[in-house]
């Protein structure tokens, strides 16, 4: 049921986020960090217990990434969306191959900045 809420919580905040208007930036540079540590939580592969809970949180995780980029609420500079772009691959390495909602997230960050 946690797991379930958890996602649940990460899909309305990537609405939000895609949806809020362009005074509420601030806000979302503030939150950005949040989910960024908390997908660098998603690599520590122990910390999690199943590979699909963690494969999970990823997902929407790198969609919640997505939606910032391609709002444009986030601009992020070159070596900030090296350390994103890092974590990524790290994600696609974990998981030995790439999934829909991180390459989107790639995508983004490459087409954004």
């Amino acid at each position: 049921m946690e797991h379930n809420l958890a996602l649940a919580a990460f899909f309305a905040i990537g609405s939000l986020v895609e949806n809020s208007a362009n005074d509420s930036k601030k806000i979302i540079e503030d939150f950005f960090s949040v989910i960024l540590g908390t997908f660098q939580k998603t690599l520590q592969i122990g910390a999690f217990s199943s590979d699909q809970m963690r494969n999970d949180y990823q997902n929407y995780l790198a969609s919640v990434i997505e939606a910032c980029m391609v709002s444009e609420k986030i601009k992020l500079g070159l070596n900030e969306g090296k350390i994103v772009l890092n974590m990524l691959i790290s994600s696609f390495k974990q998981r030995e191959g790439v999934y829909e909602e991180g390459l989107l997230a790639a995508s983004s960050i490459a087409l954004g900045n």
